[in-house]
């Protein structure tokens, strides 16, 4: 298995916290996957409704801080904390998708490996019946890896490995991920 799947990380206030907090973040229509001047291309193959929370360029250059975004650093501490590792935080993004908006196929980050996408699922209601289903896919675009969207589940994989997230199939439910972009801190020492 490819991704890494972790359920029951955040008790039900917290994942209650998240999810009101994303319901008032603003969102736009520019969430580029696979941006042709990558990390920062402004066209790619598809756009996602979303917008970036944090984002670094170097070491000590922050192009983007949103405000009021203390919760997704807590949940990134929590996170590491949980999986007994330290890591290099690039950017937090999150994505929104209506019914039956499909995510295309996209990497996020280069072929030359390192780099680890974490992503959380907050939806703190979820039925099984609405789809919005992870996958992983292989060069050639098949599914290899298929995950359930289960509330409050986080994904660890390699940033290089084409993944994508199906909308929901039911009217009037909208699918939310949260994604940390990092690179484990021991390999950058």
């Amino acid at each position: 298995m490819l991704a890494q799947v972790f359920d029951n990380l955040f008790d039900i206030e917290f994942m209650v916290k998240v999810e009101r907090r994303l319901q008032n973040l603003p969102v736009t229509a520019s969430n580029i996957a696979n941006g042709t001047a990558y990390p920062s291309g402004e066209s790619g193959s598809h756009c996602l409704m979303g917008e970036n929370i944090f984002e670094r360029t170097s070491l000590n250059t922050v192009v983007n801080l949103m405000d009021d975004s203390e919760i997704f650093f807590e949940m990134f501490d929590r996170i590491e904390e949980y999986l007994d590792e330290k890591y290099f935080l690039d950017r937090i993004d999150f994505n929104l998708q209506h019914s039956f908006c499909d995510g295309t196929s996209h990497v996020d980050g280069d072929e030359d490996g390192g780099e680890i996408t974490i992503m959380y699922l907050p939806n703190v209601k979820w039925e099984k019946e609405w789809g919005g289903q992870f996958q992983i896919l292989d060069k050639e675009q098949n599914v290899i890896e298929e995950h359930e969207y289960v509330p409050g589940r986080v994904f660890v994989f390699p940033g290089e490995i084409p993944h994508r997230g199906l909308g929901p199939r039911h009217p009037y439910v909208y699918r939310y991920s949260i994604v940390w972009r990092v690179r484990r801190l021991e390999d950058m020492l």
